[in-house]
């Protein structure tokens, strides 16, 4: 198989503080310098292990150890997001942060503003305007809520010429198909509307409600892994149960939390899934 031709910058840039920093290994600061660079555009990327160990010529297994390294660290932060608006089969895909990219989305409330929303016709143009040029990162991660709910409707838009066109998995392959003016213009007045609700959500004062009980399998695994990272989930008399900074269950051992085995696993979250009263409140 031809490997990958893959576009590298002349030069990387390393905060000073990683430069210096004795408790990171050199290698792991390479990884970051080349996460950051390939975050330049997005603030965050959505490469998997095996393909960053191809980019940068590293074993899966050094890869594994930087990523919790430079995470455990808080040079990135990893989270596990629904995949949307993008060409994939699988439901959830993780996202890597370079972290203050990852604050920044994170103090305007997930991409949302708590001003008044965009009228219609501008709002539609900055959404363009957003996907045709990544170097705006504040208006990617603005709209990137957007850009899931179009995931929602298997949607996705050519912003080269605002068409619009449908997706489905069909036999092993993918399949596309262009949608009408009439069509098109459907799907961003429900982009528009999702983008309202959410300002009017923000904008209404949150009453303490009990935990809500997650009925979607899958959001509830995606909720566990983003909320409860190297926090005990769930106890009984003689076990403790946590989730790494990669999304692996694991089971305190001797003062250590190790990787559950595939089987074990998915017994823990059957079992969290239909008992979530039982799951211990984040500290």
């Amino acid at each position: 198989m031809k490997k990958q031709d893959i576009q590298l910058p002349r030069t990387y840039t390393i905060p000073v503080e990683l430069a210096h920093s004795t408790e990171i290994d050199n290698d792991y600061k390479f990884l970051y310098c080349y996460i950051e660079y390939r975050c330049s555009t997005r603030g965050y990327v959505w490469y998997q292990n095996d393909t960053l160990a191809e980019h940068i010529g590293k074993s899966l297994a050094s890869i594994k150890r930087g990523l919790k390294a430079l995470a455990d660290a808080e040079w990135i932060k990893i989270e596990n997001r629904v995949k949307k608006g993008r060409l994939y089969e699988q439901d959830h895909r993780r996202v890597i942060w370079i972290y203050s990219d990852y604050l920044r989305a994170k103090e305007v409330g997930h991409g949302y503003s708590k001003l008044r929303p965009l009228p219609f016709n501008k709002f539609k143009t900055r959404f363009i305007n957003a996907m045709s040029d990544e170097t705006k990162i504040n208006q990617i991660l603005f709209f990137f809520p957007m850009l899931e709910f179009l995931g929602d409707m298997k949607v996705n838009i050519d912003p080269s010429d605002r068409t619009a066109y449908r997706y489905k998995y069909n036999n092993g392959k993918w399949e596309t198909s262009n949608l009408t003016k009439e069509q098109t213009k459907e799907v961003f007045e429900k982009l528009y509307d999702f983008y309202v609700n959410q300002h009017q959500q923000i904008k209404q004062p949150q009453e303490p409600q009990a935990r809500p009980v997650i009925q979607d399998f899958k959001k509830f695994q995606a909720h566990i892994r983003r909320e409860y990272i190297d926090k005990v989930i769930f106890e009984n008399e003689n076990n403790k149960y946590s989730v790494n900074v990669l999304g692996y269950l694991t089971i305190e051992e001797n003062g250590n939390f190790n990787q559950l085995s595939s089987d074990a696993a998915i017994e823990v979250w059957q079992y969290l899934f239909t008992n979530q009263n039982k799951i211990k409140e984040i500290e």
